[in-house]
């Protein structure tokens, strides 16, 4: 019953965007009744928190496979495929993604959440980055500008987990 009040939201978010989409319109979407949407989600910011969690899981487990599988030696080319995965994802979800980006700086614990999977992916992302191209690559560093998204001042060698010093 979650999954199909998520599936819903989702929908209506995506289509006519957060403002405009009611719990009622969601629990019909659905097929459940409003009780039972309450039941699992004591307001509209809470199903949007919901998905705002699923969304990036799935957006960072995308990324981090992405560059895991990845076969080419270019680190060019497989940024270019993610920034494209990313921006697709983003145009196919525009209205959901506006309201996400409006909620997440208005809502305390969105905003915690978020940080908190950023810094995660982002040091995961550096770490498997280092390993994979720039260790094997001595002086990629001086041919792409990365230095800096790749390995934030917090990520050193010996700090591959993303604890922040």
């Amino acid at each position: 019953m979650v999954e199909w009040i998520l599936d819903a939201a989702m929908r209506l978010f995506a289509e006519q965007g957060y403002e405009v989409t009611t719990t009622n319109k969601i629990a019909e979407l659905a097929g459940v009744s409003i009780g039972s949407l309450y039941h699992y989600f004591p307001n509209k910011n809470a199903i949007l928190l919901e998905l705002g969690i699923r969304h990036r899981k799935k957006m960072y487990r995308d990324i981090i496979k992405t560059l895991r599988n990845s076969k080419e030696s270019d680190l060019r080319e497989v940024l270019k495929r993610i920034v494209t995965k990313i921006i697709r994802l983003h145009r196919d979800n525009q209205l959901f993604i506006e309201a996400l980006t409006v909620h997440t700086h208005i809502d305390k614990q969105l905003d915690t959440i978020k940080h908190d999977h950023d810094i995660k992916f982002w040091a995961a992302v550096g770490s498997i980055i280092r390993k994979k191209y720039m260790d094997s690559n001595p002086g990629i560093e001086r041919r792409l500008p990365l230095k800096r998204c790749v390995r934030p001042k917090w990520i050193t060698k010996s700090n591959t987990a993303g604890q922040i010093r």
